[in-house]
């Protein structure tokens, strides 16, 4: 969560906004006491287009659903049949925790809703936002995340900081003994003695250091490579781990737009998933662009990374015929590991790894979103929760501290 400067651009290498229902989050900006710094930020206005229409859309499930003229009649009367889930889902949920969801991890989002409301819900509504959001298609993901979040909107609101969304990590940083720029290569268990070894490089050489404790706290994609001698739980565990891939182009403008954001279903033959025109506000006039589930399988196919920008110029010029006269440059921006797949049956896996992880002490312990919620609030929960259990196994007080403490 920070951000990045891309050729004169900035640009953010994950999350965009906050949201003020991510406890552990609210939890820690209070600690800091950082809030004077924290920025709300106004639901924008989103369209969503068809093949042959477009229409109003939004992430809040409220009565203008009601009044959405691309649903059928009969869909729109049976949203009410997500009432109880979501009440209970308010009530009996944790946003941060999808696992205690877990009683919607049998079944994909694509089959909950076509039993719950209709198809066209889905095709409509269900499909443009998450695939825009998300990067995730219904028939992927099982239904816990949205019943998860969605139930808890209402009554809380988006935010960023006003130094950028990178500043609760900059305070974070400044407050622990951090060596940047290293890369680890290697966490290894010894079978002879306790503790673990981790190898990394560093301007250039290579480094090792020894270690009571290890905690991996990197993408859930990257962990198998990393850690060496795996147990069996970790190994089996490991194996069930899924993320997506992003495609984002940013064309900066020489001259400022209005704001706009708009969606497209799956049925659209745009490369697009959302193209919002940005305004300029303390960054450069420009179009976000990002891809299409599809289109993203495409440029990871066929290594198109660096091209990302003209194989879409095509559909942006048909939105705008001056581009070439509005165009400044452009930037493009590829996300190996998005976000951690939720997909039916990953919550069992879940808790079943967290209850091993927790049964007893551990020389490498694991957190991240790929083990609570495929958001800043599960990532920061899951931080929260082991840095707990940790305490705990190991016997630390408030202010103690292991034999070696670093960030690398």
């Amino acid at each position: 969560m920070r951000q990045l400067d891309m050729g004169g651009l900035r640009v953010n290498s994950g999350a965009r906004v906050l949201f003020t229902y991510y406890k552990s989050v609210m939890e820690l900006i209070t600690e800091l006491g950082i809030e004077n710094e924290v920025e709300y930020v106004g639901m924008s206005d989103m369209v969503c287009e068809d093949v042959n229409t477009s229409y109003p859309v939004s992430f809040a499930l409220n009565l203008d659903a009601l009044f959405n003229s691309a649903l059928k009649m009969t869909t729109r009367l049976r949203l009410a049949k997500l009432l109880p889930d979501l009440i209970r889902a308010r009530f009996f949920t944790d946003p941060d925790d999808m696992t205690t969801c877990s009683y919607l991890d049998d079944e994909s989002m694509q089959s909950y809703f076509s039993r719950k409301v209709g198809e066209d819900f889905i095709s409509k509504v269900v499909d443009p936002l998450f695939r825009g959001a998300r990067s995730w298609n219904a028939e992927d993901v099982s239904p816990a995340f949205f019943l998860s979040t969605t139930a808890h909107t209402a009554g809380h609101r988006a935010f960023t900081f006003k130094q950028g969304i990178g500043y609760l990590n900059q305070q974070l940083a400044s407050m622990l003994n951090v060596s940047f720029g290293a890369i680890v290569s290697r966490i290894e268990r010894k079978s002879n003695e306790p503790g673990v070894n981790i190898q990394y490089t560093k301007d250039g050489r290579s480094e090792s250091l020894h270690a009571d404790i290890a905690i991996c706290a990197t993408e859930g994609a990257k962990i198998a490579e990393l850690v060496k001698n795996q147990t069996a739980e970790e190994t089996r565990f490991m194996k069930t781990i899924r993320y997506n891939s992003l495609g984002i182009v940013y064309y900066i403008l020489k001259k400022d737009v209005d704001h706009g954001i708009t969606f497209f279903t799956r049925e659209h033959p745009s490369p697009l998933a959302i193209l919002e025109t940005v305004p300029e506000k303390d960054n450069k006039p420009h179009l976000f662009c990002e891809l299409s589930p599809e289109t993203v399988t495409e440029v990871a196919n066929d290594d198109l990374r660096d091209g990302m920008d003209q194989l879409i110029i095509h559909e942006i010029k048909k939105r705008r015929s001056k581009l070439d006269q509005e165009l400044d440059y452009s930037v493009n921006q590829w996300i190996e590991h998005m976000l951690p797949v939720f997909y039916p049956g990953y919550i069992a896996a879940i808790r079943q790894f967290i209850d091993h992880q927790d049964s007893h002490p551990q020389s490498i312990y694991y957190c991240g979103d790929y083990l609570s919620q495929a958001l800043v609030g599960g990532a920061c929960d899951s931080g929260k929760r082991l840095a707990s259990l940790i305490a705990r196994h190991h016997s630390l007080t408030k202010g103690a501290t292991l034999s070696e403490t670093r960030q690398v």
